[in-house]
This record gives structure tokens, sequence and C-alpha cells, in this order.
């Protein structure tokens, strides 16, 4: 197959896949298995050349990696030896505790980074950003154009990925809620086959319960208690055991917004737990919610 004048391999991808095959403590012999040849496989390894998208996912299952955790690992060792790409755990880290600082310095990269590559992910990434600190300091309002074309992409799709759900869930209170309503109802689609791998499920329930605390606030409980009986439905597990402490607090906050006066007992108890298992930050914005609430009174 020809290949174009600018066309290199990838060093990174052999390199990290050495990495995580010696960790596995497996051979090259072990890792190549009856697919390829010890050879080849170093070869690779040592980006001299390439490997097929199947032998490439058969020598993951050798070394007993998922994609997943390759992709994760891969990105991390991105990060770590290039100083402007940025970390979906620093972003998230950034946007639970209100570090617009950090945020700043994200956009900056990213938008730094955007001259270079034009692809659409590019494009969103920043939107993304711009949405989230926007859902932090209201004043910096997301640009009519970013929610359009946040919207048109989400609208498109057929099947959302983990990195929509995300994407969703994240940029959720820059949106109308007519808007929202309806690309939740997009993304919960039952025809798609995504949204119920197990890699997703966890994000999925993240988002609904962001989507879920956001129409709560804008008293909008018919549509926040349809994504409660959803997550009921779905049986959130007790390995989300965060999520599930999450999903009390906010069925407690809608009932209390309903006129149930005992639910701030439910509620103060949700903090409690939180704090007793270190869970400071997320603490800290039940907090201040529930601090509102009693002073409401």
């Amino acid at each position: 197959m020809s290949k174009s004048k600018d066309y290199t391999i990838n060093p990174m991808l052999g390199i990290i896949l050495k990495k995580l095959r010696k960790s596995k403590g497996c051979t090259l012999k072990e890792a190549a298995g009856s697919s390829f040849s010890s050879a080849h496989l170093s070869n690779f390894e040592h980006g001299k050349t390439e490997l097929s998208s199947h032998l490439f996912l058969e020598l993951l299952k050798n070394i007993n990696v998922s994609i997943i955790e390759f992709q994760r690992y891969y990105e991390n060792s991105l990060t770590s030896y290039n100083s402007n790409q940025v970390s979906n755990e620093d972003i998230s880290s950034a946007h639970l505790t209100g570090n617009i600082t950090k945020l700043n310095n994200v956009l900056s990269i990213l938008e730094s980074n955007s001259e270079l590559d034009g692809s659409k992910h590019c494009k969103l990434e920043i939107i993304r950003i711009r949405a989230i600190i926007s859902s932090i300091n209201p004043s910096r309002v997301l640009p009519k154009e970013d929610i359009y074309q946040l919207k048109s992409y989400l609208l498109q799709l057929e099947e959302w990925g983990r990195y929509d759900i995300s994407l969703l869930g994240q940029c959720c209170t820059n949106f109308d809620l007519g808007s929202l309503a309806i690309l939740t109802d997009h993304m919960l689609n039952p025809c798609q086959s995504t949204i119920t791998l197990e890699s997703n499920q966890h994000i999925l329930v993240q988002t609904v319960l962001n989507i879920m605390a956001f129409f709560i606030e804008n008293k909008q409980y018919e549509r926040a208690n349809r994504l409660i009986n959803y997550l009921k439905n779905i049986k959130v597990g007790e390995h989300y055991m965060l999520e599930k402490l999450i999903f009390i607090y906010n069925s407690a906050k809608l009932d209390y917004k309903l006129g149930d006066k005992s639910a701030l007992k439910v509620l103060e108890k949700c903090e409690n737990i939180l704090e007793f298992c270190g869970c400071f930050d997320n603490a800290n914005v039940l907090s201040k919610e529930i601090t509102t609430f009693k002073n409401e009174k």
C-alpha cells in the first residue's frame, strides 16, 4: 500500500506496547502467539514497522490488556511526554473544584494546538472547556455559535460513545431546557448498542445525574422524575457507590423541592457519608447546596 511522503510511523504505540507487555511478564514470543513472528513484534516495538488493526487487537488480547486500558495508558503517556497534552483527569478535577485558572490554561493550550490541528475533535474540546468554564462562571457565556455546533454534533449521532455521553454531561447547563430534553432523549435511545456497553455505563449514569440535577435546579420536576425512573430501571450497580449516593441525594432533593421538608435529613446524611469516605470535594458541593436550602426557610 502506498504512503504519502509525509507519512511517519508513530513510535509511541510500540513504546507503550513494550512497557505493557513487560509489565505483564510476557515474552515477545508469548505476546505474538501464532498470529505473527517475534521479529515483527520487536520491529513494531522499536518503531520500525506497523501492525494491522486486527493483529494489534490480537496482540492486546495475548497480553491481557483491553483496548480501553491501552488508550488510557497511551493518553497518560502523551501527557507526560508533552506539556501541551491535557489529561481528562486534570479537566475533571478542575471542573469539580471550580478551578477556572487551570481550565483557562487548558483552553489556552487547546486553542494553540488548534492552529495545527483542524480536527472536529479539537474543535469540540475547545467548546467543552469553554462550556465547563461557563457553568462555573456564568459571566463567561458560551457563544451561540459554540452551542449550535455542539447541538448539531450531538443530534447527528446514531451511536453515543463514551466521549459523546461525557460531552453532554459536562456541557448540559449551557443548553436551553427544551434542547437539553431533546438531547437527553436522543442519548438514551434504547435502539443504540453502545450505551449498553459496560465500559459506557458508568459515564452514562454520571451524565444522567448531572442532567437530573440541572432539571431540578430549574424546576423541571417532571423531566427530572423521568430520569430518576430511568436510573431505577437500569438498576445502578453497587460498584458505583458514589453515583448511587448522588442518585439518592438528587431524588431527595426533588422530594424537598416538591414540599417534603423531611428530605433535608436525607441530604445531610448523604453529605455525612461523603465526608466519612473522604470525598471532601463532593461533600463540599453538597454542603453549599444544603446551606442554601436552609437559608431559604
